[in-house]
């Protein structure tokens, strides 16, 4: 998996900033390449009770996974948290559980990397303030000592958004279009 964190995130985890790359003094070269885009996260840290946690948003199909309580040591198996993630949030679905599991295997090591897309910065962005309120939205998914993220998980990735395609405007669920772009990659049948 490749995350792709902001700089911040890279500090508070005491991570190395790897050198970033331009060709030109507005345009940073993009960090990940086109057919590792399925592999790609933004990553984003965020406090939640005083506690440091992480905003994962998928590259291509905007599924966000919050993920509470991440300490430093954590920060190297942060991949094994968004696959567990992941499986409890296609519980129910045996086609999606298979094709999670060939996509652990496909690519099972992590790297950082510094976060360049727009897209994702502004997905990112939004999410906090709008669906986290900045982490104050973790009091509401408190329950016996303990923030239940599964159900966070699900609710944002319930909600919709406008997707282009082309001169074509649709509305998305990313749990829908992250189920559809898996699938399709590892060529499972419905």
């Amino acid at each position: 998996m490749i995350f792709c964190a902001t700089k911040k995130t890279f500090e508070r985890y005491h991570m190395p900033l790897p050198e970033k790359k331009q060709t030109s003094v507005s345009k940073p070269v993009n960090t990940v390449a086109r057919g590792d885009r399925v592999y790609a996260w933004g990553c984003k840290i965020f406090y939640f009770d005083r506690r440091k946690s992480l905003q994962l948003v998928h590259y291509d199909t905007r599924l966000t996974l919050f993920l509470v309580d991440i300490k430093i040591a954590d920060s190297t198996s942060v991949s094994l948290a968004v696959f567990d993630s992941l499986r409890r949030l296609y519980a129910y679905d045996p086609i999606m559980l298979r094709a999670v599991d060939r996509y652990v295997s496909a690519h099972p090591d992590s790297s950082y990397r510094p976060i360049t897309d727009r897209r994702v910065i502004a997905t990112l962005n939004r999410n906090q303030r709008e669906f986290a309120r900045d982490g104050y939205a973790f009091y509401d998914y408190f329950e016996n000592g303990r923030v239940n993220t599964e159900r966070a998980n699900a609710d944002i990735n319930a909600v919709p958004f406008n997707r282009k395609w082309g001169k074509k405007t649709e509305q998305c669920r990313p749990y829908d279009l992250f189920r559809k772009k898996l699938i399709t990659k590892f060529k499972e049948d419905k």
